[in-house]
């Protein structure tokens, strides 16, 4: 596995050491990474939350801003949940992007943490791992094996 150390780390950098460009992604967890890849990328987005209300909140939001951008047709929104999906996640690459133990915004009550050992030792089962890290969040591509 390859492990690179970066300077700065947000969601355009992601998208481009990612190389995401023009292609169709999955976003786990609603936030802002769709607008960046459909504006920036040129990428068609399905944006996926198991709660109703984060996803129809950020819906609202990322649909307005999206609309403002002329980017509705290329994001979508979907109830699903991550650990059973009803469709195959990737056929290419998988990037999976989480904060680590410094960085871990939430209360232990409230959520429960990624153990990011076993997300590297999943990812290795699925073919080549590149690492990437910065201060407060690691993030992961895998490239599948065909």
């Amino acid at each position: 596995m390859e492990q690179n150390c970066l300077e700065n780390l947000d969601r355009a950098t992601v998208l481009k050491v990612g190389k995401v460009k023009n292609k169709t992604l999955l976003d786990i967890g609603i936030g802002d990474l769709a607008v960046i890849a459909a504006r920036d990328f040129n990428c068609n987005v399905t944006c996926i939350d198991i709660l109703v209300e984060a996803l129809e909140e950020a819906k609202e939001k990322a649909k307005e801003k999206a609309k403002q951008e002329g980017l509705a047709k290329k994001i979508r929104f979907e109830k699903e949940d991550t650990t059973n999906l009803s469709y195959e996640v990737s056929r290419e690459k998988i990037i999976i992007a989480e904060f680590n133990e410094f960085g871990f915004p939430h209360s232990e009550d409230e959520y429960r943490r990624v153990n990011l050992d076993w997300v590297e030792k999943k990812l290795k089962s699925l073919g080549k791992i590149d690492k990437y890290c910065y201060k407060n969040m690691n993030f992961y591509i895998c490239f599948k094996q065909t």
